[in-house]
């Protein structure tokens, strides 16, 4: 086994368990939709986060040559890790009786699923910064760092249910368009 299959072997477990923790609670609050509003924010927002920590994978995919079993590398890894599953567990509540409300409970807990993957992809910058690697080499890059990290900001500072949405929406977009300019610009194919 090499090094990056031995580093991940734990955090894609990890980055796995966070992405069943969306789907499993998205599943749970439509199995009882009839006892609570869903609304559109909380799934957009559990969206968010299931398509950044593919992002984050495609990352970890990219970076395997450089990945070693170093105790520092581990500990780091098991933070940004760690941060993101937090994330995707407060995306749904998991008490449907203390909120009956989905979009009510995004409004209570959205400060800590965006920042949380806002500080998980900061402390992944910072990663590979330690890793010899510049993450905003090109203005194409820092241009979406920035519209990222705005977009994040924004919707922890919005309070309206509309622009939410909108910022939500605007942002899952980026997500496909990236992987497709990536594949076309690259050459990579779909994977």
């Amino acid at each position: 086994m090499d090094s990056f299959n031995f580093v991940f072997s734990l955090f894609g477990l990890l980055l796995g368990l966070a992405l069943a923790e969306v789907l499993g609670a998205f599943g749970a609050a439509l199995q009882e939709r009839h006892k609570v509003r869903i609304g559109w924010l909380t799934p957009l927002l559990g969206l968010i986060v299931m398509c950044d920590l593919t992002s984050f994978w495609a990352w970890a995919w990219n970076a395997r040559a450089v990945v070693s079993a170093r105790y520092l590398v581990l500990l780091c890894a098991l933070v940004i890790t760690a941060i993101y599953y937090l994330a995707a567990r407060l995306v749904f509540s998991h008490d449907r009786k203390e909120w009956p409300d989905f979009d009510l409970y995004y409004f209570t807990h959205k400060f800590w699923v965006v920042g949380g993957v806002l500080l998980s992809n900061a402390l992944l910058s910072a990663g590979e910064l330690a890793l010899g690697f510049n993450p905003f080499a090109t203005h194409l890059v820092q241009f979406f760092a920035i519209l990222f990290y705005a977009q994040g900001i924004a919707l922890l500072l919005l309070r309206s249910r509309r622009w939410s949405i909108a910022v939500m929406v605007f942002w899952l977009v980026q997500y496909p368009a990236t992987g497709i300019y990536n594949m076309i610009a690259h050459g990579s194919g779909l994977t």
